[in-house]
């Protein structure tokens, strides 16, 4: 099986960015305890404002069980306090 590879963009409200950041490192705990094997907030170099979220699941089962997860729930209504999501894009990872 492949991994799956999701890479989201994150926005954060003016003025809530060091909260939102908090909330996006707790949030990528969790995911790791739900199985995630990789993640990385990554910030533009070009505009300091601009990040992206990389997550790196096992495969499709181990992300489908967080989706529907109660925990992932939780996390999710409290997101839009936190940062304006993006659609996100999925993709297979070839190699390492």
């Amino acid at each position: 099986m492949s991994a799956i590879v999701l890479v989201r963009p994150v926005h954060f409200p003016p003025g809530r960015e060091d909260v939102g950041l908090e909330w996006l490192r707790v949030a990528m705990q969790a995911r790791c305890d739900a199985g995630m094997t990789y993640h990385a907030i990554l910030r533009s170099r070009v505009d300091p404002h601009d990040y992206a979220a990389m997550m790196i699941w096992p495969d499709q089962t181990t992300y489908d069980r967080w989706h529907v997860s109660e925990e992932r729930g939780h996390f999710f209504a409290d997101q839009p306090h936190y940062l304006v999501r993006e659609p996100t894009s999925r993709s297979l990872l070839i190699e390492p």
